[in-house]
């Protein structure tokens, strides 16, 4: 493992040297430009990302993963909200939270049963602010 950094959002994580870090620009919600900030990277069939919203709020963030069939929030004492997801074969576990004024949300998953719970926690847990 190493620390990735995605030098345009202003966050790192632990993974895999081999993790692609990107910016994207998208049309938003609302119409107007959106911009998103990436970290990915797929082991096998599991999948890690972590993405920065330059234009989202965290509690929208987490109120649009609330809405969807098998969320589930997770209690922690760690920042953020912690959430669990159960459906269509595959589970996942996501840690969302501010970091300054952006919102970030670093998610695991993959098919049912391929999820590793200690590494799936680490790399969660290792969403911080860059350096």
């Amino acid at each position: 493992m190493a620390t990735v950094t995605s030098t345009s959002g202003g966050f790192s994580v632990d993974l895999s040297p081999a993790a692609i870090a990107k910016r994207v620009e998208l049309t938003g919600r609302d119409g107007a430009p959106s911009v998103q900030h990436w970290i990915e990277w797929q082991d096998g069939d599991v999948e890690f990302k972590a993405a920065c919203f330059d234009r989202e709020r965290e509690a929208d963030l987490i109120a649009a993963f609330q809405r969807s069939v098998g969320v589930d929030v997770q209690a922690s004492p760690v920042p953020g909200t912690w959430l669990t997801l159960r459906g269509d074969g595959r589970e996942g576990r996501l840690r969302i939270l501010a970091i300054g004024v952006r919102a970030y949300v670093a998610s695991v998953e993959g098919p049912d049963g391929t999820v590793p719970a200690q590494r799936a926690h680490a790399f969660l847990l290792s969403l911080r602010a860059a350096d």
